[in-house]
């Protein structure tokens, strides 16, 4: 896995995670950080029969869609990666929608009509700097214009002595 964000909106009780350069993910519901670590398992074995998998790492296998709504991520995929600013100390990375969900909206709690289902794009602002202690978590403003709005901003930035990153 490569490089992996996590970071929430409150106000919509939504979950992001987003792979650099891969994907990114939106889950209607406050995830612990510690589940969304683990990749979801997006590949099969060569062999059938063997069961369980050897992975060279942890992933968690995906949610069936007629299992809760909450545990299915709606999923975007990377369109691009540009400079962010003339001086070139940002990277904007955008993420598609890859295919509708399919599912009635998560209830866990919030406004019921928080669907994430309208969201069609949602674009990354991250510095071109690495953070200055490797193992440190990097924390995040999500910013969505309006109740109609059909992308998402997030912006990384480094965390304060306030934010929860457990």
């Amino acid at each position: 896995m490569l490089q992996q964000l996590i970071c929430f909106h409150r106000p919509r009780n939504w979950s992001f995670s987003v792979a650099w350069g891969y994907s990114a993910a939106i889950y209607e519901k406050i995830m612990p950080r510690s589940y969304l670590q683990n990749p979801i398992e997006t590949f099969q074995t060569w062999d059938p029969i063997s069961w369980p998998p050897s992975w060279i790492f942890d992933v968690r296998k995906r949610a069936a869609t007629d299992d809760e709504p909450c545990l299915v991520p709606h999923a975007f995929f990377l369109e691009s990666v540009e400079e962010g600013t003339a001086r070139g100390d940002e990277i904007v990375t955008t993420y598609r929608r890859a295919w509708r969900r399919g599912l009635p909206a998560c209830f866990a709690g919030g406004d019921s009509d928080q669907s994430a289902d309208r969201i069609s794009k949602i674009v990354v602002y991250s510095p071109v700097t690495k953070p200055a202690k490797i193992g440190r978590s990097e924390c995040c403003d999500v910013t969505i214009d309006n109740v109609d709005s059909e992308s998402v901003v997030i912006k990384t930035r480094r965390c304060m002595a306030d934010d929860i990153i457990a």
